[in-house]
């Protein structure tokens, strides 16, 4: 069983859960939910339209929903204080479901996004420094510095892709300040295959039911995009183990870690990591960035509101880390173009234990 965390029309996060055994129809349980066809479920419906499918379970007045998709049974889990237990209060009782491993393993052997518990602990442990405080003041100073150059870049153009932008400037961002290298002019080799390899598990495209070594176009895509990645990755490090770089930054700790038993994290850790901060981070941090764009440009009386704050607030002065506590309003923006489009807008968990909802 697994569990997933959907959003429904106006944006509020919903809980689900997933069992393996299903014959075909919904689950045979107390909990309510759209009637499948026999074999297949409701997989044809999810297929058609991941999201709407997501609103359809949410429509229903239960706090629990039961579907079955690709021969799961699932439960989408809706209580905010049953979200609670699931992800927090008794989040011990719960692992990465199954159908996460399967997918996303294939181009992850690890990393703090698939591993679980005791390495988890390890490794997310060993990479704090580089998010203490003074780190994250240091990377808001490099944020603002190619937030400005991003946006020098346009003055005189009639328009650009939002979307493009904000994921070009969130690998800038985050390869300069995690791992102290400059990519500037070479985004699209990690911003390309990493919108491959998105494409290629986006929910409601047969790929991301199939294993990565079922020979289809879309596969044989995602297989050269990981190539390609990995390609880029190793010229990364490499760049740094040549260089003297940051001692503190993400790369280096990544590279230089060693835990208690004297061990420290394999090449393979090293890429595992690279790969969920850089292809996970960056596009739900551009995502988030071009809904919240979208959503201002829709709404000129809350655009107004939030450059009379950051008026008020900066005048002509650019931005620090400390000036974060006196926006409120621009976290109340940020908040909701995550609420309303949330960039991943599903969780999955299985219960390690049984457990009643």
């Amino acid at each position: 069983m697994a569990s997933s965390t959907p959003a429904d029309a106006e944006g509020e996060a919903d809980e689900g859960a997933r069992d393996s055994g299903a014959t075909g129809g919904r689950p045979a349980s107390a909990a309510p939910g759209p009637a499948g066809l026999p074999f297949l479920g409701n997989t044809l419906d999810f297929l058609r339209d991941p999201v709407g499918f997501y609103d359809e379970l949410a429509a229903y007045e239960s706090d629990v929903v039961a579907y079955n998709v690709a021969g799961d049974d699932g439960y989408m889990v809706r209580h905010p204080e049953a979200i609670q237990r699931v992800l927090v209060t008794d989040a011990s009782d719960f692992r990465r479901a199954q159908i996460t491993q399967d997918s996303l393993g294939q181009v992850a052997d690890g990393g703090l996004f698939l591993n679980e518990g005791e390495q988890w602990q390890r490794e997310r442990t060993a990479l704090q420094p580089a998010f203490y405080r003074d780190r994250v003041e240091t990377y808001a100073e490099m944020m603002v510095r190619y937030a400005e150059q991003r946006a020098d870049a346009w003055r005189g153009r009639d328009a650009v892709t939002v979307s493009d932008e904000m994921r070009t400037l969130a690998l800038e961002v985050l390869t300069k300040t995690l791992l102290d290298v400059d990519i500037r002019g070479r985004e699209s080799e990690i911003g390309d295959a990493a919108e491959r390899l998105t494409a290629n598990f986006d929910a409601g495209t047969v790929s991301a039911f199939l294993p990565m070594w079922v020979p289809t176009p879309q596969n044989r895509r995602a297989k050269r995009a990981l190539a390609a990645f990995d390609a880029t990755i190793e010229d990364l490090v490499a760049q740094r183990r040549a260089g003297e770089g940051d001692p503190e930054d993400l790369l280096s700790i990544l590279l230089d870690v060693e835990f208690e038993d004297g061990t420290g994290l394999s090449e393979q850790d090293v890429r595992d990591n690279l790969f969920t901060f850089l292809v996970a981070g960056h596009e739900t941090t551009a995502l988030t960035l071009s809904y919240a764009c979208m959503l201002l440009a829709n709404h000129p009386d809350a655009q107004a509101k939030l450059h009379a704050e950051l008026d008020a607030v900066l005048g002509d002065e650019a931005p620090t880390a400390a000036n974060l506590f006196e926006l409120g309003y621009l976290g109340h923006v940020v908040d909701e173009a995550i609420r309303l489009y949330p960039p991943a807008y599903t969780v999955f968990r299985e219960p390690t234990t049984d457990v009643t909802l």
